[in-house]
């Protein structure tokens, strides 16, 4: 498969008229969704489209994508949309998730936070992995729970890109950061912590390593927009908020995103979207 660099690359088409501030949010956030899409084309998928990965139109994406009751496609979009928010700076996003790092370790940098996008099933990329590592840089560590010396960032996170598999092999304090979908810092800080990333605040799980949880508003119980410990799950949970907050934003991209594929594959029915999986 081509690498995720191609794989995320998004245009779109220019309009003569004045875009607002939540059209430009709409349009920065229904790019990740649409980028999540692209992730999950399959080998599969690109030989019944005849195209290179880098090549895929929109109306190609439209006759591969299949709609039915989500099975994951919005957990990606999410988690892919939380992470470019960081990285465009978005206050909704990042403000909650500086209080976070704050609170989870008093020697973090008081800047601006960073994230580095993960998730085991991406080191199947050709040099995803080697990417990830050079950006968090050789002096980087990971920060688990507890006391104890911390974790250097490259050769830990190069074994849990091996999946479940490596469980055994991580040592006990961070045995489940193969679980990791973003690792969250400071701008210039070293220190890094695990994040896990999930749409439904019911999927949410702990596990050795994972220090953040981010998830969206929801009416289970406590969990209200804003920053708080869970004891539940041993995670700093940053809770968006919904609809007046980072989730309404991002419900009205994923259902745009949605009306389009159905227009443009043709289809009719339920604004569900998942994509073929091998």
């Amino acid at each position: 498969m081509e690498s995720l660099a191609l794989a995320a690359n998004i245009t779109f088409i220019e309009q003569n008229a004045p875009i607002d501030e939540y059209g430009r949010a709409l349009y920065a956030v229904s790019r990740s969704v649409l980028r999540a899409l692209i992730d999950s084309v399959s080998d599969e998928d690109l030989t019944d489209l005849s195209t290179p990965l880098a090549d895929v139109r929109m109306r190609q994406l439209a006759k591969v994508a299949r709609l039915d009751r989500d099975e994951g496609m919005r957990g990606d979009g999410f988690e892919w949309a939380v992470h470019e928010a960081v990285l465009g700076k978005e206050p909704s996003v990042i403000n909650p998730l500086s209080e976070a790092l704050q609170r989870a370790s008093k020697y973090v940098k008081d800047a601006v936070p960073t994230s580095l996008l993960f998730g085991q099933e991406r080191a199947k990329y050709l040099g995803f992995l080697d990417a990830v590592v050079d950006e968090a840089g050789t002096d980087s560590y990971l920060l688990p729970q507890g006391s104890g010396k911390p974790f250097r960032f490259g050769p830990w996170v190069s074994l849990a890109a091996e999946g479940h598999s490596a469980e055994p092999l991580l040592n006990q304090r961070i045995n489940k950061i193969w679980k990791t979908d973003l690792f969250l810092s400071a701008e210039g800080d070293p220190r890094y912590f695990a994040a896990t990333v999930k749409s439904n605040f019911a999927q949410l799980e702990r596990g050795q390593g994972l220090r953040i949880g981010i998830v969206p508003e929801s009416t289970h119980f406590q969990n209200r927009s804003g920053v708080r410990f869970s004891s539940q799950h041993g995670l700093w949970l940053v809770t968006l908020a919904d609809p007046n907050g980072f989730m309404g934003l991002f419900n009205d991209s994923y259902h745009a995103v949605a009306r389009a594929i159905c227009k443009l594959g043709r289809r009719r029915g339920k604004i569900f979207m998942h994509l073929r999986k091998v």
